[in-house]
Order: C-alpha cells, then structure tokens, then sequence
C-alpha cells in the first residue's frame, strides 16, 4: 500500500467531502459516509501500516491524546445519555493536525511529492479565503449546509465543509500543516497567514483564531530568526491592517465574539462555570462525592466545560480515581507496544526481524501477560464501575471501596494470566506453537475456533455474560461496602469475567499472543459484548463466525494440505 499517495487523496479529499454529502447521502450508524466514517477507514489504514515505524514519542503522544479524548467521552456517556455525551467520531476533525503532523514527520517525502502537498495545501486555503472574504463582502456564495446563526443575530459563514468549525478548524489545520513544511520561507508564511484571516474572521470560530496567534507569534520568534525587530514589528502591524480591514465590513460583533468568552452565542458559559463551582463547593460531601445529578439540572449539565463536569458530577477524589484508572489503561498499552517492538513483532504479532522472540523467562512471560491482561480487560470493567459510582450517591458506597473493586478485578486476571503463561510454556514444549506464540499446528488452531465458537452457545456463557451486563444484580446480591468489601465484589465479578471472557484470550494462540491486532480486536469484542444494548444480540453471531472459521480451516488442512 502506497501510504504517501493515500496521505495525499486524502488532504485532497477531506475539504470536499461534504459535498459528496449534500449530494450523495449515506449514512452508517448515523454518521456521514464521506464525512466521518471513510476519513477515519483511511487514516486508520494510513497509521496501521506505520505502527512500528512510529517514533516513541510519536507514538506515545498519539496514544495520550487519543486516549484522553476517549477518557472524557467515556466519562461524559457514564454520566449522560450518549446524546448529551462529547461525540468524539462527530468531531473526528479535531485530531486531523496531530494525524497530519505525525505522519509528515514519520514518512520520507521526495521533492515532487512534498510539491503536490503543499500546492494541495495552498490551494484548499486560497479557496476557503476567497469564499470568506466573499461572504463578508455580502457576496452569495457556496454553502453546503446555509450559514449558521447565533442568538444574537450574528451570521457564520460554513463554506462547502459542512459547518463554521468545521471550516475554520480545518483550515487552521492545512495552514498549520503549510506552515510547518515552509518554516524556512517567510513569503510562504506571510500570505498564507494573510489568507487564513477572512476564514477565521467569516467562520467566528475562537479557538482556531487563538491558536493562530499562538502559531505567529511561536513563528516570529523561533522559526522565522527575524534578525531585527523593525522586521516582526512591520510583520504584526500589517496583520493587524488586514485583520482591522476585514472587520469593516460590518462583522464588529464577530470581532466580539472572536475576542470574548462570554458574549450572546455563549449561552451563559460563565454562568453555568461559576454555577458549578458554587455547587462543588457547596458542601464537604458535595467536594468529594460529586453534586446530585437533580441539581445539575439547573444548567450544568449542558456545559462545554468537560473537566469542570466531570468534577462536578462525581467529586475531586472519585474524579481523580477515574482519571487515574484511565492513566492505567493508556500505560498498560504503552508496555504492550513497546514489549511488541522489543520483540520485533508487528502489529498483525509477526516478525519483522531475524533475531524475534519472545522471553524465555517464566516469570517475564507471567508480567507480560499480567500487562496484557489489565490493558485488554479494564477497559471492559466500565460499566461495572459506572454502577458501583451510583450506589456511592445512593446507597453507603464508598470511593475506598470503588478503588478495591478495580483491585480486586485486576488481581483475579493477573492470576489467570500465570495460567496463561504456563499454557503457552506448556504449548511450546509440545511444540504446538512457536516461541512467538503462534499456532504451528493447524489441527490445534481448528480444535480453539470450534471450542470457542460452540462455547458462545452454552448456557454457562450465557449466564456469566448476564452478570457482566447488569453489575448493578450483582451488587445488590453481594454488596459489602468500603475497602475489603470492593475486593471481595471485585474478585466476585472477576471470576464471572474469566469464564465469560476467556476464549478471546486462547484464541491469542492462533495469530500469536503479542499481536496488536489481536489484542485490539479481543478488547473491542469483550466491550460489546458488555454493553446492554448489543451484548446478548452479537453472542450467537460471534460463535458462529468462530465455528464457520474452523470449518473453512479444517476444510482447507483435508482439501489442500491434506492432513
């Protein structure tokens, strides 16, 4: 796969995918084919291929970001319905500087090609000011979606792309982008910066305008080594001309609204700030606990302040908790990829190099599978922590107890990953699987996709499955408050997670037990099949599919092998 050439469709492809919208409509799961859903195929292709090629920091800072954006996604959804929640695939646009930047640092370019993306670049930015500067000139035209107006009358121009930050945050990104493999060349620079004013000024967006300045001035100290200070005084005040002069044309109130955080279209941003305050700091119980959700009906709850919600809704110390559950996540990913690398595996668990294997030590085997186990099953843990968060408002639970429910989980996996870790020792000697913990026996492969297929059937399944789905039963049944009593549930509902959960983990034994791929899978499927709506429904599916898969390998060991 030509990753550069793909890179390219798509800097190309995104400003017009509305179009493609507006005029050809198709939606999958309620999200936009052109607009979200292919964006995102293409960039998880883009960065499938580069995984192991990724600079660590690279790597590690795409990780944290995406990560953090999931933790607060996830904690508004535990908090609200998934319509009140932060849409992060709905406003996948947001990381498209970090994708762009990080792929441009990590993938050699040859000078034609760097040509075509920045002639790409230029001309998506000059379109995007010309079209603005229309719009302000009260000029008709293109607007895919019709201008988007504030409460106070104030008009925003949203172009072809769909909506006014949608525009301007996309833009921003392609200037950004420009700027970056032009740091060297000032007139670049310069006009580049004087066409992306009429998009920020049209569009009223704040946070790119903000960033925009923060880029200039990063820019007129650092990059462009501007030898006088006659030079970068002459540079702002001329921005400062062409911004004044594009404010002209009536859209003084855009200005505002540009330069305020509080002004007509906020809907009371500071009001509802202070009101959460106020409410956190109402009383001890409300500081630690978190405000009763009856009382954020008041209007706190429709805050774009995702931090201060978060606090407000469930406490400074229970918020924390869930931060650093989440920080655990995000490390234990990162131990995993680097032990992937280390061990000169790709993503897909197959070497890349001559000297990979994995270790021969039992116990650094037993640690990799304990890292494993609590990247790939904590994340499933969610809803199950999400109820005992409940009964800590309504009933006696405490956040001493939620945190040894967490504990008592994780210790019931790292004993079964010593288990795990013996079976492949035990596998290897028989020679069953190789020392990269992929199946080198094809009836082996056969016996797992048929076990656990025909094991999706079962009634035990189905029971185990039933307490993962509403934790909220098990608590009711089994509850013991504080520290000892969340081990003790945690182990309880650990164990009801094991024999639910197991066969993802064995059938690691058949690609190969490092492989990201894998393991990223199993952990998306353990996930749904924990989530009321969709859990009891994708169970039979999911067994036949294991089933049909050891079928058509067993089909091919007699027909084309010959075993």
């Amino acid at each position: 796969m030509n990753l550069k050439k793909l890179f390219i469709f798509i800097l190309f492809y995104l400003p017009i995918a509305p179009l493609f919208e507006k005029y050809i409509p198709f939606q999958v799961f309620s999200y936009s084919l052109w607009i979200t859903v292919f964006p995102i195929i293409i960039f998880f292709f883009i960065f499938l291929f580069k995984l192991n090629k990724l600079r660590k920091i690279d790597f590690y800072f795409l990780s944290i970001i995406i990560m953090s954006l999931c933790i607060v996604v996830a904690i508004r959804t535990l908090m609200y319905t998934n319509s009140e929640s932060l849409d992060l695939i709905g406003n996948i646009y947001i990381l498209y500087p970090i994708f762009f930047l990080i792929f441009l640092r990590n993938e050699k370019f040859n000078p034609s090609d760097f040509k075509i993306i920045k002639q790409i670049l230029f001309l998506h930015i000059s379109f995007g000011s010309i079209t603005g500067l229309l719009y302000l000139l009260g000029y008709e035209t293109i607007q895919v979606r019709g201008e988007e107006t504030l409460e106070f009358l104030l008009t925003r121009f949203t172009g072809i792309y769909g909506g006014a930050n949608v525009y301007s945050n996309l833009m921003f990104t392609f200037y950004l982008t420009l700027v970056t493999l032009n740091r060297k060349n000032i007139s670049v620079i310069f006009l580049s910066s004087i066409l992306l004013i009429p998009i920020l000024i049209s569009s009223g967006s704040r946070l790119p305008l903000l960033l925009f300045l923060l880029t200039l001035l990063f820019i007129s100290i650092k990059e462009l080594k501007i030898k006088t200070l006659y030079r970068l005084i002459f540079f702002w005040i001329f921005i400062i001309i062409i911004s004044y002069y594009y404010l002209d044309f009536g859209l003084n109130d855009s200005f505002i609204r540009l330069i305020t955080i509080y002004y007509g279209d906020s809907g009371g941003r500071v009001d509802k700030f202070l009101l959460a305050i106020n409410l956190l700091f109402s009383t001890l119980g409300s500081f630690i606990f978190g405000v009763d959700k009856t009382l954020l009906s008041q209007g706190v709850e429709v805050s774009d302040n995702s931090l201060t919600l978060i606090f407000v809704s469930f406490g400074t110390i229970f918020s924390f908790l869930w931060i650093a559950f989440f920080v655990i996540v995000i490390w234990s990913w990162a131990r995993v990829f680097d032990m992937s690398t280390a061990a000169g595996l790709d993503w897909i668990g197959r070497p890349f190099t001559d000297k990979a294997m994995l270790p021969h030590s039992f116990f650094v085997l037993c640690l990799m599978w304990a890292i494993m186990m609590i990247a790939m099953m904590l994340p499933t843990l969610v809803p199950a922590l999400q109820s005992y968060g409940d009964l800590i408002k309504s009933a006696n639970g405490t956040p001493s107890g939620w945190l040894g429910f967490v504990v008592g989980y994780a210790a019931v996996w790292i004993l079964v990953s010593i288990v795990f870790a013996a079976m492949q020792t035990g596998l290897f000697y028989l020679g069953w699987i190789d020392m990269l913990g992929i199946s080198g026996v094809s009836w082996f492969s056969v016996i797992l996709f048929l076990l656990v297929g025909t094991y999706q059937f079962t009634r035990i399944k189905e029971y185990c499955q039933d307490i993962c789905l509403s934790p909220m039963n098990y608590f009711l049944a089994n509850w013991s408050p504080g520290l000892a009593g969340g081990i003790f549930m945690g182990i309880g509902i650990g164990w009801y997670c094991v024999v639910c959960c197991w066969g993802f983990m064995a059938l690691g034994f058949v690609g190969g037990v490092m492989s990201l791929l894998w393991m990223g899978l199993a952990t998306f499927i353990m996930i749904l099949e924990k989530l009321p709506q969709v859990g009891r429904v994708i169970r039979k599916p999911l067994g036949g599919m294991f089933v049909l898969a050891g079928l058509s390998l067993t089909t091919y060991n007699i027909f084309y092998l010959g075993d």
